[in-house]
């Protein structure tokens, strides 16, 4: 065969798997079938227990040949957050990689079977990937699941005696009227946990970091000037917990913790290590690519615990990194302090 013959072949070969990829990607994204998967927010009443953070749990997609397949990761990281039976967990987006796609979160629902099995309470926020398609197909998709977002893409609920504050940062998706909206909700939200006393920290979630060194994706400039900004102010804020980035990161940004927690098992990202280099101050001394984890959260007494478990190559789990924050004395000046 001849070599210009063996290119055409080769390259037809590849349009062909091109095609292909588009067709399995996106197929089944006319449906939302589905249904609610989760107790709702009235389930924590009676719900004890400490609190689970994960984020960026989709899975590779069919185009992304190149990148990490780490589906067995993200199972293994569910199966291990459903035996240690948390209060409800807080998934902080891109729970697919298509969220127009049924088939796309047929994964999901596997993914998160012992946890659906259990009737753990999940609280998502949107990321990218759950907007991949057509907007409206997707958010049904999503809302079908998740109920509670059906009015807006936004919320907050309260746990004990903290308040969280769900929010949808995919600016581009959102329209100039919805931004303000949630905007101004916020500002008022952020206002009704400082001034209750029945709340002692306010934790902010959405899916884009404000602040990254992640060689991939982009700190959200967006994120920073809508809602770490304002919430910075605050004197209960206690932590800003994104993901979008595959990686775990911890950064100290106007007196408060912003913490990227993306090692839900997405493909995992490199970061800016060189502190020459670097846009951020990371705190955490690590590699540029990290590990699997996922984030468990309590409270003792006046004192707000943060803890980043690991993924061991040997599946097992080991404590990576630990975060203590020291509540408002109501008779003292400034914020939660680390």
């Amino acid at each position: 065969m001849s070599k210009t013959r063996y290119r055409i072949i080769s390259g037809a070969i590849l349009v062909s798997l091109i095609i292909f990829s588009f067709i399995f990607l996106f197929s089944s994204s006319s449906s939302s079938e589905g249904k609610p998967l989760f107790p709702g927010i009235d389930a924590l009443h009676s719900r004890e227990g400490n609190i689970i953070i994960i984020s960026d749990t989709q899975r590779t997609g069919a185009l992304e040949f190149w990148r990490e397949k780490n589906f067995p990761k993200t199972r293994r990281l569910l199966q291990e957050i459903a035996e240690r039976n948390p209060a409800f967990i807080a998934i902080l987006g891109d729970l697919t990689t298509n969220g127009s796609s049924i088939r796309n979160w047929r994964f999901f629902e596997d993914a998160f079977k012992p946890v659906i099995e259990n009737k753990i309470p999940c609280f998502p926020v949107l990321g990218n990937h759950d907007y991949w398609g057509s907007d409206k197909k997707a958010l049904r998709n999503f809302t079908t699941r998740f109920p509670l977002m059906k009015d807006a893409t936004w919320y907050s609920f309260t746990y004990k005696r903290i308040g969280f504050i769900m929010l949808n940062s995919n600016f581009d998706n959102l329209s100039d009227e919805e931004i303000q909206k949630q905007n101004k909700w916020f500002r008022e939200q952020m206002d009704v946990f400082e001034n209750s006393e029945e709340i002692d920290f306010t934790i902010a979630c959405c899916h884009h970091s404000p602040y990254t060194n992640s060689r991939v994706i982009s700190a959200s400039e967006e994120v920073r000037n809508n809602f770490a900004a304002p919430f910075q102010k605050y004197k209960k804020a206690a932590l800003f917990l994104t993901g979008h980035c595959h990686s775990y990161e911890k950064f100290l940004e106007g007196g408060k913790y912003f913490i990227v927690t993306g090692g839900g098992g997405g493909p995992r990202q490199k970061l800016e290590v060189d502190k020459k280099k670097r846009q951020f101050n990371d705190l955490f001394e690590g590699p540029e690519i990290r590990f699997f984890h996922f984030c468990e959260m309590e409270t003792i007494e006046k004192k707000l615990i943060l803890k980043v478990w690991k993924l061991n190559e040997d599946d097992t789990f080991s404590l990576a990194d630990q975060i203590e924050i020291n509540g408002v004395d109501p008779l003292e000046p400034g914020g939660s302090t680390p």
